[in-house]
């Protein structure tokens, strides 16, 4: 197993609570190789998803979701809207951008490319919840209203998995760690063998 996958796997399957101490362990082994994005600085990568559409107009982009259409609780995905939607919280996140410092060549090689598996990582694990919740609505939309999650029916893992092109096991890595808001608060989802169910977080 790559040292990439490694750390893909590991930031799927930690919860936003626990992000800060993986992320503070990995500057100290990784000292000034990422600096968080300031109010108004541009995601390097959102740069590199407009360039993918300009060259393929089928690829669907990812952005994070900065907009907050109900109060901050913190959840990794909002769920939102008629017919609902699935968006991915922008600012549940911290943003990073690789540290280089041109003028006094400070960064080597191997920090830009550690630090570039780690940006990339966060993104992806984003990415993901929002396709694993975005699947969930789109086979129980009733979801994104009920007061009582736990009184939804479940889905299949399974079928889950399938929608979103993943193998069953990233699913349940997702439903241990991820937790979305609806307009009802926040949930989270409960991986019982085949299934998928949900809950009050």
């Amino acid at each position: 197993m790559t040292p990439q996958l490694q750390l893909a796997i590991r930031l799927l399957s930690t919860a936003a609570a626990d992000l800060p101490a993986l992320l503070a362990d990995w500057k100290i082994r990784h000292p000034g190789a990422i600096l968080e994005l300031s109010p108004g600085d541009v995601d390097p990568h959102d740069v590199r998803e407009r360039e993918l559409i300009a060259e393929d107009p089928g690829h669907q982009p990812f952005f994070y979701y900065d907009e907050e259409p109900f109060p901050q609780l913190g959840a990794d995905v909002w769920v939102f809207g008629n017919p609902p939607q699935a968006r991915a919280n922008g600012r549940a996140l911290p943003r990073f951008k690789a540290a280089f410092d041109e003028a006094a060549l400070t960064r080597s090689a191997a920090d830009i490319r550690n630090a570039s598996w780690l940006i990339r990582g966060l993104r992806q694990r984003a990415r993901t919840y929002e396709q694993v919740i975005a699947a969930v609505i789109g086979i129980r939309p009733r979801l994104a209203i009920a007061p009582d999650p736990s009184q939804v029916e479940p889905v299949t893992v399974g079928v889950v998995a399938e929608i979103i092109g993943v193998h069953e096991s990233t699913v349940r890595r997702v439903a241990g760690a991820c937790r979305f808001q609806t307009l009802h608060g926040v949930m989270r989802l409960v991986a019982d063998g085949k299934w998928l169910g949900f809950a009050r977080a």
